[in-house]
């Protein structure tokens, strides 16, 4: 006995099972992309404490100190290299960076910001 289909096509359970499968295939996906948006958003921070550092060292050299606030790096009236240029990535502050004051002692800059409801702390470590 032969069945003939009298209807070409695709039947109700096909299209379930390929749209259970492109959901599934789609969930596994968004851990990995999140994960690499937020390295890339860390990977800008990092660069905008070495920013942070350069012109510290920069106002150390000029000024002849060890020591340095976020209100100096960011005053540009007297001439020093200014880094009132960062781009925030997410919220973050940079006026919190290592709590305000960047020495020449300093082997690290941190800074912590807030991914939703989550801190998370971003460190440059100098010299690597």
């Amino acid at each position: 006995m032969s069945f003939k289909n009298s209807r070409p096509g695709v039947s109700l359970v096909e299209v379930v099972i390929a749209a259970a499968v492109v959901g599934l295939l789609a969930a596994l996906c968004i851990g990995p992309i999140k994960a690499a948006v937020r390295n890339g958003k860390e990977n800008s921070m990092r660069e905008n404490l070495q920013q942070i550092w350069i012109s510290a060292n920069a106002y150390f050299l000029k000024h002849e100190t060890s020591e340095v606030s976020w209100k100096d790096l960011t005053n540009s009236e007297k001439g020093d290299p200014a880094v009132a240029n960062l781009k925030p990535v997410v919220s973050e502050d940079y006026s919190s960076v290592n709590d305000g004051k960047i020495t020449s002692a300093d082997k690290k800059l941190e800074l912590t910001y807030y991914d939703g409801s989550t801190s998370r702390t971003v460190a440059y470590e100098v010299g690597k």
